[in-house]
Formats: C-alpha cells, structure tokens, sequence
C-alpha cells in the first residue's frame, strides 16, 4: 500500500516523503515498539503512520523541520495507540477455555454503536481535511488531553494564539459537519 501511494504522488512529493521515511522510520519503529511492545504492531503502525503522511505530504513541504518533526510523532503514536486499543478490545481465549464469553448486554443497540463509530470516522476525515495548524492543536487538545499552556511550548506560541486556533478549528469543523449533514 506504501508504495502503491507513493506512485500517485509527483516527483516533488514522492522526493519529500522518501526523506521522512529514510530520516524517521527506525524512530517511528521505536515509538511504536515502546508503546506496542510487539513488532509486528510496531511495524503496522509505522506503515499506517506513513500512509497518513503520505495522503498528507503537501502540508508538510512548507512546514519548519521541527514542526514535521512533531507531526510524524504524533502521527505514530496515534497508529500505534489505536493498534493497541483494537488489540485490547479483542477478547483473549485460552486453549483451556471451557465456556465462551459471556457477550455484554449493554443498553445500546449494534445499530446506535454502528452509527457512533461512523460519525467518530467521518470526524476524523473532517479533522483530516484541515489546515495543519488547526488539526495539530486540535489532537494535542482532544486526543492527547493536552493543556492551552501545553500546547503553546509545543508549537512555540503564547496561549491566546493557541486559543485562537482551537476556536477556529472547533468553527470550522462544526460548519463542515453541519454543511455534509454529519
């Protein structure tokens, strides 16, 4: 698949994500390892990790190193923390079980849980589609649980800008939700 994408891009592009992925990928392995601790996982969330750089590369042309940097950090982190919560969500049988797992009878329906996981999906397209500056802020704030302050020493900003973008974001994203009908 990495490589299939790597084909639609332009030289230009296709130059500049071969450079993140010769100067990144043992980190990126290693932050996937430290946080799944498999290396199988490890080495699929380094390729989910590329991918979403990949469909991304034109936003990181214009981008200062540090800031691409943090960017294909949190990229792989968030690869391998989903690896590692589907991981979790898989019930583990031992060979010397005897009874099946009791199913939870929770008070939603399959049909409420199917509708909530397509609106987290189309939320995260819509996230996806943003400008960078207001997706960074918004999954250090939402996905990371990081403070205004925080993220102002991580982008190198003062707080009120780190303000301003969130509310931006979280405006732009309603209007693109409220205008698909999400």
């Amino acid at each position: 698949m990495f490589f299939t994408l790597l084909a639609t891009l332009d030289e230009a592009e296709r130059d500049l994500a071969e450079q993140f992925y010769m100067t990144y990928n043992k980190r990126m392995y290693t932050i996937a390892y430290h946080i799944l601790q498999n290396e199988q996982d490890a080495e699929d969330a380094v390729e989910d990790a590329s991918i979403r750089i990949i469909n991304n590369i034109a936003e990181f042309a214009d981008v200062p190193y540090s800031k691409a940097e943090a960017l294909i950090v949190l990229y792989i982190k968030s690869s391998a923390i989903d690896i590692n919560r589907k991981r979790a969500k898989l019930p583990m049988l031992t060979v010397d079980s005897e009874e099946a797992p009791e199913v939870a009878d929770d008070s939603e329906s399959v049909e409420d849980n199917v509708i909530t996981m397509e609106f987290i999906e189309r939320l995260k397209q819509h996230i996806d589609a943003l400008k960078l500056q207001y997706k960074e802020v918004l999954i250090y704030k939402y996905y990371y649980d990081k403070s205004d302050r925080e993220i102002a020493e991580l982008m190198h900003m003062n707080n009120n800008a780190v303000r301003t973008r969130l509310t931006r974001a979280r405006d732009i994203l309603r209007s693109e939700i409220e205008r698909n009908g999400d």
